[in-house]
Formats: structure tokens, C-alpha cells, sequence
């Protein structure tokens, strides 16, 4: 057998000691192990065993029995997960075992069998233990054909003692039935926390931890609990004794606490007392106090350690020893500050994430912590000055150790996420019985500050959580307790010490981070109101949800294969590719949230986005920092960032981790002591005076005396050109002071400069360092006149652009109608200018493009882009949700508007928010010069357009969605893209003139020809038509116009043939009468699902006609977000008719949600999606009369289902299915 120091598995302190035979002797412990693992088993699976039946084959053929044959089973190596290969392959881990050629996909039960001799020199004395590290998830151990004992769980340690029925002369037989429980999508509420998929996507099973026989006296200290205190310094101990003799016994109980480490090499004593013990049979507990002699302190910068030793003495001699090593910390709340002994504490962390795939690990060797692999990635967080990890699950006891010893604290997370509805009945005890196991094993590490009961707990889970809360509560007062990392955080009836919530705005979706603070800061507040009362609050998800493992230097595309004459990365990027590229990453799982923040160029080549990604953290994290009231900020993904495939995978003790530019980022925003900017500024002009206030935040643990600010200018060479000091003064512990200053921008040429900041102590210490990148536009390009040969008609209405041309000395000539542009070469349409005159000028604006006119239009906020332009949909315009970036991704520097600009010049500016546009143009094509993302609530986002220029006819379209004009002469990079816009469109040169001309809908003349179909909008019931169907583009065999049209009642009465309602107010009764009796002569009502349909009365309007909408079971946005591409061809159900002749894949891509829907009578479920078992109808059409209802079960507020986007997705059949229904319901 395999000898080993159980000190990493068995929470033993272990000093010294020495093997005689194949026993391990502990010199300062009298505990002796004899590991029956890290060796192969015989093991064998049974199939068709998901449900974890009692009768499998192995039970009722004795695979327990000891005279069982075994022999013809597999070979499998313990500790191992029995659903991956060993050895591991260097490169791929995701292979299988020699079990059989697939892992278990719904989980089920295996059989393990072990044949071992009991070492002789094992003490004939001893009660023997046979304790399991792990086993995944529910067993049943039998040992020489006896029943042993049961347990379930899947990451933590047991034990049984087998002193009567182990052989200690003859060959013993271990039998292991082993239930590998997978989510199984029929009993969707018996299912219980662990790694096995149902939160992570893994797959994780068999016996992963080692087995060992334990030898242990008659009466032996199973475990300890110590509870430091600091004033007074001191422990309260809780000894947990087992006697396994049959009378009492008294002994003397002598504590000692020594310093873990003695500097002289020898134990000095810190404190000791002795009391008598009197222990009854069985279980007893034991209460004692340790006074500490001149106690040192557990923390970050310190870690120190001390050690508990028990001695149980009988007439003098030594029965049991037991040590036990823990830290003097405390940990405790006051409103919304986190004190760690006594001090105010702020979090700088990550997610450290071992079970994962994401780490293309095994659980097992990273678990035995093979080759120091998890000391040397913990040292790196700590070089990041990370002082906390989260663990988003329960970690073997060597992760721990690790922790308490280099300094770095723990938010011990339970591995549950409330995806599935558990069955109180079943989760609770069960949960309550992995809970007692993994805080009783655990309690002793000063590393571990929380705990917590699960990733994103919410909905029908809070009085499970709940309760949950109050049951940790009783076994450990001495910590904080999260209900929920992330999650309900809102909820009164949600339990918790602190508030937790996971924010991935500014990173993976949603607003950008210059809108931080003030998302953070609205979380707070709803979570006091909630609760009425102040907690510390963190923010413990954020950044970008995408793992980056790849080889982060390489210069080489990530998907989309190298085309002809591909010789730069560059090349792949262009007009004509984006959108093939943009669409291509969203397939292939790059979450676009990324995209919109980085650009589709800089997110395809590893290289670029590396750099680019440390830009945005940085960014990221200062501004989290700037929030007062946040006590943590604890990342997503630098844990996986450590990762990279550029070389093999194992031996781990070789594994090289990447040090990124990301790493280095947060290595300066996470300093102790930190100088950086109160306010975000892109650029500065040159030869001007700049305001840039500066915050010093301390969050050290102790007081920062008066220090000295070091500003310098430079250039990328390192050149100064300006140095400054300034003095700040003290600064308490978790406080930030506000520093004023106002800095002398050189005269120097346009480009980009860096200004440093450091921070130095009284004594000349540099004690932080701090730095940002600007761009400066030189006095030679912030030009104050431009002129051009052609001639300059100007549209504008309300007069910003006019005073921009002014300041240039344009010549233009203002217009007021359409009727004149002969006379012109170019039309400036000006700021947010487009209204209904020039719509209904389309016709006339056209004719003259289509002659060679030029037509350049600034920032718009009214959806009148068609007639006059190829049609757009512009997402953001007035009345709905804007599309907030501070990124555009241009796609074409060689254009003329472009000049002299960079990438980084269009990465936010100084304007409200930094943004750089807040509307779109819908759908992507090849006349796009630079694109943005829409601001999503999911983890996917489509890009869009910013900035295009259409052909149309021998003229062009130049339309600029970027937030230029707001930004004039305030931020440089957007000024220098104005000059050029307007040199441009004073210039008669028309760039690219090889661009195809866009084709966005059939000839007017071919349109007369086809049936007229007007779908009316009622412009006071219904949200737009436009972001969902695209319904002028759905077929070719109709002329299909949608309308706002008038209020609902006077559509009525007017005989349209088609209405479509997404409704946002409630219907009144009669409306709801008059739309059934308009729909029963022959009216076509097509409906939307949105969130708030129950308010809205939607049920009493489709009842009538056998359609029930009902929130039980229902999937909610965002609830489905983590899956965007869940719904695959076969988990959809076509019926038989004739709309859905032909279709087979239908690409729902996006987040959705959906109402569960209940149909009847002559309504018919057109597309059924399939998701988690459950069915949700998506589309419903019930006949009522001559005329028809349409349902689109879809919540979120643009599917991007049969819109221009949708409808062009090569080789679906969304246009298909949606084109036959218009054309067989319009025949």
C-alpha cells in the first residue's frame, strides 16, 4: 500500500513522522494511517441505473459478497473520477476512463471492489477507522460482505468504524456501491449541491479523495472546534472525545498552544491549561479556555499560525494526542463595514475555481494538489494583492491550509445554485447533513471569513436558503453568513449578514462600467430598503463571464479560418467580413458583451485582446473602488486568466501559469494604498490647464501618515515632459481622501501619452504606483477653419451642428425643405434633425442621391431611416431603451473620416458617461464603417452600426450615430472625427466607390404589383412591431407595411386587416370584446409576450380563443441567459400544418423566457421549444371566426427571431417559417 501524510486529508498537524512497514506513525499525534488508495480497484458500472434503483444488478448479484470474483471488471485508479481517464492525456482531459467508452450522462450506480491485508505492526489496541476523503455522491461501503455504513454527499470526508468486522490476520474485501447522481431531468427536485453539472457543467463521480484505515486509541479526540477571541487573547476549544470503551473513564486534559512555525526551531509555549475530563461512553464534548501570552495576529500581510495541542493523560502518560492548527482573528460586522480585528477591511479577490472544466483540470490530482499546483496559483493572487478568493464550492482541505498559510481569505461557498426547484422534503437534511460535515471540518482555518450557502439562490428557494441560514448559524456564530452570493438580495425574507451581489454590468452586459457607481449604488439601496438596516456590501461576480485560457501572445485568429491573401490579422476584419465575424464569434460561444466593450478585431486576435481586456479591468476596478460603500470586489475569471493551452496540461508540477497584462492590472488597482483619478478623462488638449482630481484610498490595516503625490508626463518612449509634487495628507484605515489637482498639458503633437502617479512615503518609500494613458490633440490638428469645393446644403433644426460649422468657417447654405438639392453636392442633416418633413420627403432626397448626391448625417434620435437610405431600424430611439457604449469598433481606418485616428480613439469620451453612442442601426451589413453592441441584460449581445456609408445609386449615405457633437471641443479624439467628418463632406471625393450597393427591400414599382397588407400599431396599447418582425422583409410574394398607427378603438372601427400588440397598458374589458368581435370577422391579430401581460389582462383576451398563459414553471428573464444557445433543433416540436411545412431549425440564439401556455379548442401550437422537460409553446395561432390569433411566446423585448437580423441567418429556416405563415394567413 501506498504510504502518505493524511496532514492535507485529515486536518492532522502532523510534526514528524516515521514509517515502519506500511504505517504511518505521527510523533506529535498517536493517530497511525494506512492508505488503501492511489493504486487501482477493480470497478464496474451499471447501465440503465440513473434512478438510483435499491435492486440494481450489483445487489442482487452480491457484489458486495466477500467470495464475489471480481476479476473480469475494469481496472480504476482511486482517488479518481471515474468519468475521466488516468493517466490523463497531457493535452486532453475530457476523455473517458477504461470503464467503458462513455461517462454516466444521467448519472448512475458503479461498483468499486479492494482486497488488502491489515499491516501487522498496526496496534492490536486500536479501534480501526476506514475513512473516505470523498466519494461522489451517495454510497454504501461493505466490508467483508458486512454492511458498513451509508452516506451521501460529494465533498466531504467520512468515516466508519470497522474495528469488528475488519480481519487483522486475513485478506479483507472493501465493497463500494457508489450512486453518481446527474441531474435527471424527471425529478428535476431530487437533486442535491455538488460538481456534478448541475451548476458547473461537469461531470464529477466515484471515489475522488483517498481511503485509509486509521488506527486510533480506545479514547481519542475525533475533533476540535476553537473559537479565538482578542481581548481578551484567547481560545474557547471545543474536544470532541469518542469513547469506544464501556465505562467512563477519567483522564487529564492538558492544552498547550505553541507558534506553528518557532523561529529558534523550538516549541515556546503561548498558553496552556489542564482540567480534569471525566468521558461517559460514546460521543462526549468537552469545554475549555487557552489564555494567549502576547498573542500575534492572523492577517493578510501577517498570516500567522499557532497550534493546539490536546493531551488526554492517564496516571501520567500520554493516551491520546491530538494538535490542531488555527489563527487569532476575528471577523465581524458593523453597518456597513467589515472589520477584521477591530480594522476596516475592503476585498480585492477572484474566483479560484477547481472543479471546472473551465480549468481543463482534473478534481482529483488538483484536489492531491500534485506538484504544489494550488500553492503556486495562490501565490500569484497574492502577487496580484488579491487578500481573498472565492471558492463557488466546497474545496479539499489543502486549498485551506494553503490559504492560512500564505495569507489569503476564503469566502467559503457552498456548491448549490438554485437552477432546479429542489423538494424540500428531500434537499434539507440532506443539505443539513453536508453542511454539519463541511463546517466541522473546516471551522478551525482562520483563512475561511464567510460562509455561504450557494451561488445565485432566489424565487421558491428563499425560505429553503432561509432556514438553511439559520441552521449554519448554530454551528458557527463566529462568522458572517451569506445566504445568496448574488441572487435575491432584494428580498425581505432572504436572510443575510452582508448583501452580495453579482454585477456584470460594465463588463459582460448591460451599462459600461462609467455607470458603475451608480448601478452599485441602486443595488445598495434597494437591498437597506428591503431589509431596513445597514450591511457591508460586495460585488462577487463581475467582469467579463469568458475565461481566457488561450495562448495569449499569439497573433493568430481565434475561429473564423484564414481566407486568400489573408497576410495580416487585420485583413479578416473589414467591411465586407464583419458581419460574417461578428455573427461567427456569437456561434462559437464568445460572449459579445466582450465584443461590444473590446471590438470584434482586438476579441479575434489573443494578443490584442489581452492588452485591450487589461485596459478595460483596470478601468473596471478603479471605479468600483470609487464606491464608498462597497466593501468587496471579488472578479469572475482572473482565476481561469492564469490559465493558458500553450503548453500540456500535465504533469501539473511543469504546468507554467500566464502572467497577462490583465494580471498586472490588477496588481495595481488591488495595492493596499492607492492614488487614482475621481473622474475618467479620455484626452486633454494641448497647452491647456486640465482638472484631475485624484482619490487616495487606504485600505491597509493601519493608518497611512502625510505622503507625497509624484505626477509625470511622458511619452511611450519614457521621455518626461512634465513632473510635479504635491502633498497629501494622512489617511485612516478604509478610508479615501480627496485630493485636488490640476495638471499643465505640454504643447506637444497629437498622439498618445502616459501620466504616472506614485504615491511615496514621509521617509522616500514608494508605497503605491499608479498610471493612464491619454490622448492629446496637438494645436496643428484642433484647426479653427475648413473649407472644400463642394456645395453645402444644411438641415438642422435644432442648431448644434450649425454652430459647429460655424466655428469652422464652413460655407453652407441652411435648407428647410428638399425641393432645391440640385443646386447642391452635399446635405448635412444635423444633430438629432430627422423629423416628419424630411420623411416625407424621402422620395425626392432619394432621386437626388441616386444622381450623385452626398448626404452626411450627424447623431439621430427619430426612426426615419428609410425612403431616402436602405431601411434601419434604429435601436435606442426616443421612448425606448438606449444602447449605452463607450467603444466603437471601427472597421475601416482608411476612410477618410478616420484620418490620424486609432482604435483607442474611439474608447470612450469626455462627455456624460464617456459615451461614444447610445443608439444603433439595425441589421449589420457591408456598408458599416464602425459597429457598437446593444446593451443586453444576457450574457449575448449583437453588434450594430455606429457609423455607415451607403450607396445609393452614384451617391452616398454617411450617416454617424457616434456621440460627436456632445463631445465637441470637450474630448480631442471626438473633436479630430468631427473636423474630419466635415472635411469630408465639404470634399466631393466619395471613398470606396467599388462598395456594393445595399439591397434592403423589392423595387417600389415590383411592390405596387403585390397585395397591400398594412399591420396597424396602436399607438397607445403596443411597444413597436420593428425589433421582433421585420415585417416588410418577410416574403416576397406580399407588400407587408407596418404602421403606429391611431388609438386601439378607432383602428377598429377603420376595417384594418392585421394589428400586432405587444401590450404595455392594461385593456379595458369592452376593447377586449371589440378586438374578439373584430378578430371573428376576419380581423389577423398577432400578439407578443411581454413580462408584464398578467397586469396587462393579456389572459382575458386570449382565454376566449383556447390560449392560457401561466407563470407556474415558467421560464423568467433572465433566467435563461446562461444558456443562449439551449435551444437546439431537436429539443423543437414542429406540428404537422402547413405553416410549418419544411421548417426543421429555427435559430433562437438570444436569451429568451417564456410564459408556460395551456392550449384548447381550435388554437395550435406551431413551435413547441423543449427545455428542462418542460414544453413552452413559442408560436400559437387559434382560428376564431374567419379571422386568426398569432402568439409569439417570447418575453425579452428583441428576440432577434424573424427581425433584419434574424431572418438573414444562413441556413435557418426562421425567414422560411415566418414568410409561410404571413403567406398562408394573407393568401
Amino acid at each position: 500500500m501506498k504510504l502518505k501524510n493524511l496532514n492535507s486529508y485529515l486536518r492532522l498537524a502532523v510534526l514528524a513522522f516515521f514509517i515502519q512497514g506500511c504505517i504511518v506513525y505521527a510523533l506529535a499525534d498517536t493517530k497511525v494511517m494506512q492508505e488503501l488508495s492511489h493504486n487501482e480497484w477493480k470497478c464496474v458500472r451499471q447501465e440503465n441505473t440513473a434512478g438510483n434503483p435499491p435492486d440494481d444488478p450489483g445487489t442482487q448479484q452480491g457484489y458486495f459478497k466477500k467470495d464475489f470474483d471480481e476479476s473480469a471488471w475494469s481496472n480504476q485508479y482511486v482517488p479518481w473520477n471515474w468519468d475521466r481517464k488516468h493517466p490523463p492525456n497531457p493535452y486532453v482531459v475530457h476523455g473517458v476512463n477504461n470503464i467503458g467508452d462513455k461517462f454516466f450522462r444521467e448519472g448512475g450506480v458503479g461498483w468499486y471492489r479492494k482486497r488488502f491485508n491489515l499491516d501487522k505492526s498496526m496496534p492490536s489496541n486500536y479501534r480501526l477507522i476506514l475513512h473516505f476523503g470523498m466519494v461522489d455522491t451517495e454510497c454504501t461501503v461493505y466490508l467483508n460482505g458486512n454492511k458498513v455504513g451509508e452516506h451521501q454527499g460529494y465533498s466531504t470526508p467520512f468515516e466508519f468504524d470497522v474495528t469488528d468486522k475488519i480481519s487483522r490476520d486475513k485478506e479483507n474485501v472493501l465493497a463500494v456501491r457508489v450512486y453518481d447522481m446527474h441531474y435527471n431531468p424527471k425529478e428535476p427536485g431530487k437533486i442535491i449541491p455538488g460538481i456534478d453539472g448541475h451548476m458547473y457543467g461537469s461531470a464529477c463521480g466515484g471515489i475522488i479523495e483517498p481511503v485509509y484505515i486509521i488506527g486510533r486509541p480506545s479514547v481519542y479526540v475525533k475533533n476540535v472546534k476553537i473559537e479565538p477571541h482578542i481581548k481578551p487573547a484567547g481560545i474557547d476549544v471545543n474536544i470532541f472525545i469518542n469513547n469506544s470503551e464501556k465505562n467512563k473513564k477519567k483522564l487529564q486534559g492538558i492544552l498547550k498552544v505553541y507558534p506553528w512555525k518557532d523561529k529558534d526551531g523550538m516549541d515556546t509555549v503561548s498558553g496552556t491549561t489542564e482540567i480534569p475530563i471525566q468521558v461517559n461512553p460514546g460521543e462526549n464534548t468537552i469545554k475549555a479556555k487557552v489564555k494567549i501570552v502576547k498573542p500575534v495576529l492572523w492577517k493578510p500581510s501577517k498570516p500567522y499560525l499557532y497550534k493546539l495541542e490536546v493531551s488526554l493523560v492517564n496516571n501520567g502518560k500520554a493516551e491520546e494526542i491530538y494538535t490542531e492548527r488555527f489563527g487569532m482573528r476575528e471577523i465581524t460586522i458593523k453597518d456597513r463595514d467589515l472589520l477584521l480585528n477591530g480594522k476596516k477591511l475592503r476585498l480585492f479577490g477572484t474566483e479560484f475555481v477547481i472543479p471546472r472544466n473551465d480549468f481543463e483540470r482534473e478534481w482529483a490530482d488538483i484536489a492531491l494538489n500534485e506538484g504544489d499546483f494550488m500553492r503556486r496559483a495562490l501565490l500569484l493572487f497574492k502577487k496580484m494583492n488579491f487578500n481573498i478568493v472565492r471558492t463557488h464550492d466546497i474545496y479539499p482541505p489543502i486549498f485551506y491550509e494553503i490559504c492560512d498559510e500564505i495569507g489569503l481569505m476564503v469566502y467559503g461557498e457552498y456548491g448549490w445554485n438554485n437552477i432546479y426547484s429542489p423538494d424540500p422534503n428531500y434537499f434539507v437534511p440532506r443539505v443539513k447533513s453536508q453542511m454539519t460535515e463541511w463546517i466541522e471540518r473546516d471551522w478551525n482555518h482562520p483563512s475561511i471569513i464567510f460562509w455561504c450557502l450557494g451561488n445565485e439562490n432566489k424565487g421558491n428557494v428563499v425560505p429553503i436558503i432561509t432556514q438553511l441560514y439559520e441552521f449554519v448559524k448554530t454551528l458557527d456564530k463566529t462568522r458572517p453568513v451569506s445566504s445568496t452570493s448574488g441572487g435575491e438580495f432584494e428580498s425581505p425574507a432572504l436572510k443575510s449578514d452582508f448583501v452580495d451581489v453579482h454585477s456584470y454590468e460594465g463588463g459582460a452586459f448591460g451599462k459600461p462600467w462609467t455607470f458603475i457607481e451608480e448601478v452599485l449604488e441602486e443595488s445598495m439601496k434597494k437591498a437597506e430598503d428591503s431589509h431596513g438596516e445597514l450591511r457591508p456590501m460586495m460585488n462577487t461576480e463581475y467582469g467579463w463571464s469568458e475565461g481566457d485560457w488561450l495562448p495569449w501572445k499569439s497573433m493568430e485568429p481565434r475561429i473564423v479560418q484564414k481566407k486568400e491573401g489573408y497576410s495580416t490579422p487585420d485583413m479578416l476584419v473589414n467591411r465586407e467580413t464583419y458581419t460574417e465575424i461578428a455573427q461567427k464569434m456569437a456561434s462559437d460561444g464568445i460572449r459579445m458583451g466582450e465584443v461590444r466593450h473590446l471590438g470584434v478585431l482586438t476579441t479575434f486576435i489573443p494578443r490584442y485582446k489581452a492588452e485591450a481586456r487589461a485596459i478595460a479591468w483596470k478601468r473596471l476596478e478603479e471605479r468600483h473602488r470609487a464606491c464608498e460603500f462597497v466593501t468587496g470586489q471579488v472578479n469572475f475569471v482572473t482565476g481561469r486568466t492564469l490559465m493558458t493551452s500553450e503548453f500540456p496540461l500535465y504533469p501539473l508540477k511543469d504546468y507554467p501559469f500566464a502572467w497577462r497584462p490583465t494580471c498586472d492590472a490588477l496588481r495595481i488597482t488591488s495595492q493596499p494604498v492607492l492614488a487614482f483619478l475621481k473622474d475618467f478623462k479620455s484626452g486633454f488638449f494641448a497647452g491647456t490647464k486640465e482638472q484631475l482630481d485624484l482619490y487616495l484610498a487606504n485600505d491597509s490595516l493601519a493608518i497611512i501618515k502625510p505622503s507625497t503625490l509624484k505626477i509625470s508626463f511622458t511619452d511611450k518612449s519614457g521621455k518626461v515632459y512634465y513632473t510635479d509634487t504635491l502633498s497629501a495628507p494622512e489617511v485612516e484605515n478604509g478610508e479615501k481622501v480627496e485630493v485636488p489637482y490640476t495638471i499643465n498639458i505640454p504643447v506637444v503633437a497629437s498622439g498618445f501619452y502616459r501620466v504616472l502617479i506614485d504615491v511615496f512615503s514621509l521617509k522616500g518609500k514608494k508605497i503605491s504606483e499608479n498610471y493612464y494613458d491619454f490622448y492629446i490633440l496637438g494645436k496643428a490638428d484642433n484647426i479653427t477653419t475648413v473649407t472644400g469645393d463642394a456645395k453645402v446644403a444644411l438641415y438642422d433644426t435644432v442648431g448644434k451642428t450649425r454652430k459647429i460649422l460655424d466655428s469652422l468657417k464652413v460655407k453652407y447654405n441652411p435648407v428647410s425643405s428638399f425641393d432645391n438639392l440640385v443646386l447642391y453636392d452635399t446635405l448635412i442633416i444635423g444633430y438629432t434633425s430627422l423629423d416628419e418633413n424630411l420623411r416625407d420627403s424621402a422620395e425626392k432626397l432619394k432621386a437626388w442621391e441616386e444622381a450623385g448626391g452626398k448626404v452626411v448625417c450627424f447623431e439621430q434620435y427619430k426612426n426615419f431611416f428609410r425612403g431616402w437610405v436602405p431601411r434601419f431600424i434604429l435601436l435606442g430611439q426616443e421612448g425606448q431603451k438606449q444602447h449605452y457604449n463607450v467603444f466603437a469598433d471601427v472597421v475601416d481606418f482608411k476612410h477618410p473620416i478616420f484620418k490620424g485616428l486609432v482604435r483607442e480613439n474611439f474608447d470612450f469620451w469626455n462627455n456624460e458617461y464617456g459615451l461614444t453612442s447610445k443608439t444603433l442601426l439595425s441589421p449589420l451589413r457591408s456598408s458599416i464603417l464602425a459597429g457598437a453592441g446593444e446593451m443586453s441584460e444576457g450574457l449575448s449581445s449583437s453588434m450594430q452600426i455606429v457609423i455607415c456609408e451607403e450607396n445609393v445609386g452614384k451617391g452616398r449615405v454617411l450617416i454617424s450615430q457616434v456621440e460627436a457633437t456632445s463631445a465637441w471641443q470637450k474630448d480631442p479624439s471626438a473633436t479630430m472625427y468631427v473636423i474630419n467628418v466635415i472635411k469630408y463632406a465639404l470634399s466631393k471625393e466619395k471613398y470606396g466607390s467599388e462598395l456594393k450597393s445595399t439591397t434592403a427591400a423589392e423595387s417600389t414599382e415590383q411592390n405596387k404589383n403585390l397585395k397591400a397588407i398594412k399591420i396597424s400599431i396602436p399607438s397607445d396599447a403596443s411597444d413597436s412591431m420593428e425589433k421582433f418582425i421585420d415585417a416588410e422583409t418577410v416574403t416576397k410574394n406580399l407588400n407587408v407595411k407596418e404602421f403606429k398607427d391611431d388609438e386601439l378603438s378607432k383602428i377598429l372601427k377603420s376595417k384594418q386587416n392585421a394589428i400586432y400588440i405587444s401590450l404595455n397598458r392594461a385593456l379595458a374589458d369592452d376593447e377586449i370584446a371589440d378586438l374578439h368581435q373584430w378578430v371573428k370577422k376576419g380581423g389577423n391579430l398577432f400578439i407578443k409576450a411581454n413580462k408584464d401581460d398578467f397586469n396587462n389582462k393579456l389572459n382575458s383576451l386570449l382565454s376566449s380563443v383556447g390560449i392560457t398563459i401561466s407563470k407556474e414553471g415558467y421560464l423568467p428573464l433572465p433566467e435563461v441567459i446562461m444558456e443562449p444557445r439551449v435551444f437546439k433543433a431537436n429539443e423543437q416540436k414542429f406540428s404537422n400544418h402547413p405553416i410549418t411545412e419544411g421548417v426543421k431549425d429555427i435559430n433562437l440564439k438570444d436569451e429568451m423566457g417564456f410564459w408556460t401556455v395551456k392550449t384548447t379548442k381550435n388554437a395550435n401550437s406551431l413551435i413547441t421549444i423543449m427545455y428542462q422537460a418542460r414544453e413552452y409553446p413559442f408560436c400559437v395561432i387559434s382560428t376564431e371566426g374567419t379571422g386568426r390569433i398569432i402568439f409569439f411566446n417570447v418575453l425579452t423585448d428583441r428576440p432577434r427571431i424573424f427581425d433584419v437580423d434574424g431572418l438573414g441567418q444562413a441556413s435557418k429556416d426562421n425567414k422560411k417559417f415566418i414568410s409561410q405563415l404571413f403567406e398562408k394567413i394573407f393568401k
